[in-house]
């Protein structure tokens, strides 16, 4: 964080107003990154973004000259970096009414199955290349879930997750919090592909509509089939492996045979 103090004039003499801005996306808070999302998508003017951002009062930004803007819209540079990774969601939860609530995923994908991975990143793809608003729905629904809901069901107490449903109710809320997810899952599918190259090998820049560029997604059908192998019994045991569990052997694998 970057501490910035601002002087300006006063009834009697001069004031002077300090506050902490963040350098980097994952300094922002849950509610600056959503206001972030609404200025990238247009849905608020470059003229707002300061005030809604930091403790600024709204009549003392109309009364900045264009070096004071010009000052403050330094501090959004970290915006324009291209290359974000990520290993969290920052939103903590999607509200969908009064008394419930969907969770993100834990940090670094934790209680992420390798099912509920697939099938997240094949709606983020389809969304990233037809641009409809379903698919969007979908993604996130694969994503934020109700806690006790599973992609595969290994136990009797495990209860499958309605995806069509969930979507229904996550398509209601305002486009700017479900855009905010995705781009989210950009900066966390950048970190991944740090981590297991061959698995997340990065394309061109600008493959999105977020002009940031975007690992190349697996052909995931092929892949979980090449993985289970002649496992076909266990199919059920690979859906419900955590998902980073599974990249490590599969990086490893796909290293070995590109030698």
């Amino acid at each position: 964080m970057k501490t910035v103090t601002i002087k300006y004039p006063g009834l009697i003499g001069e004031r002077e107003l300090s506050f902490s801005a963040p350098e980097n996306w994952a300094e922002l808070t849950p509610k600056q990154y959503l206001e972030v999302i609404r200025y990238m998508l247009g849905e608020i003017s470059p003229d707002t973004i300061f005030f809604r951002l930091y403790p600024i009062p709204k009549k003392l930004v109309a009364q900045f000259d264009g070096y004071y803007m010009y000052k403050l819209g330094e501090l959004l540079s970290f915006l324009y970096d291209d290359r974000i990774e990520m290993d969290h969601f920052i939103l903590p939860s999607l509200k969908i009414s009064l008394i419930e609530s969907y969770p993100a995923p834990a940090p670094k994908l934790a209680d992420v199955s390798l099912q509920q991975f697939m099938s997240a990143d094949t709606y983020f793809s389809y969304y990233s290349i037809k641009q409809e608003d379903h698919f969007l729905s979908l993604f996130v629904a694969s994503l934020y879930k109700p806690a006790n809901e599973k992609f595969a069901a290994i136990s009797g107490n495990d209860r499958l997750i309605n995806l069509p449903i969930n979507a229904s109710k996550l398509s209601a809320l305002p486009r700017h919090q479900l855009f905010a997810v995705f781009l989210n899952w950009s900066f966390i599918k950048i970190w991944l592909g740090r981590i297991f190259p061959y698995m997340f090998p990065p394309s061109s820049p600008s493959a999105g509509p977020t002009g940031l560029p975007k690992p190349k997604g697996p052909d995931w059908l092929t892949l979980f089939d090449n993985f289970v192998g002649d496992h076909i019994a266990d199919m059920q045991a690979y859906q419900a492996m955590p998902c980073m569990d599974a990249f490590r052997i599969i990086n490893r694998k796909i290293k070995e045979n590109s030698k």
